[in-house]
């Protein structure tokens, strides 16, 4: 999903529930079976909203009719995962997007996913707000082969 220049985005370091976030992230595919993608980097991006329990709701698709919901721990578990990055989505972003505008006028799908994402959970976001969660904390303790920083240094 190439996302539109018109959502703002800021990387972060730590995550704070009650919050829209951008994840991006990049695995290595050594499944055998799918020619076009082995041996290559395969890239995700999604959009999520996070709740005080630490769950990633985001839709697959913009015809879904439900969320999908996957823990902070589910996503740093994927095999083989090179790179996970997050990104809070900009205040005025989501107040455009909470806005909308006409159905008829054409806009990008990743604005059409925000507009879906923030107009289902954003009277929950208040209720939600209040928990933190360290990227380097949560990189430490579920992803495989993550390195502190702090380690290279010795």
């Amino acid at each position: 999903m190439n996302f539109a220049k018109e959502i703002g985005f800021k990387k972060v370091n730590a995550l704070q529930s009650g919050r829209f976030f951008r994840v991006h992230v990049v695995s290595r595919c050594y499944r055998i079976n799918e020619v076009d993608h082995f041996l290559k980097d395969l890239t995700n991006e999604m959009l999520i909203f996070l709740d005080n329990q630490g769950a990633c709701h985001h839709f697959n698709r913009l015809e879904s009719k439900a969320s999908a919901i996957t823990s902070l721990k589910e996503l740093l578990a994927v095999p083989n995962l090179k790179e996970i990055e997050f990104f809070e989505v900009s205040q005025e972003s989501i107040d455009a997007a909470g806005k909308g505008k006409d159905a008829e006028s054409e806009e990008s799908e990743t604005m059409l996913m925000l507009r879906k994402i923030v107009s289902s959970f954003s009277d929950k976001q208040t209720s939600e707000r209040g928990e933190q969660f360290s990227l380097e904390e949560l990189k430490s303790s579920y992803m495989k082969d993550y390195i502190r920083p702090v380690e290279l240094r010795n």
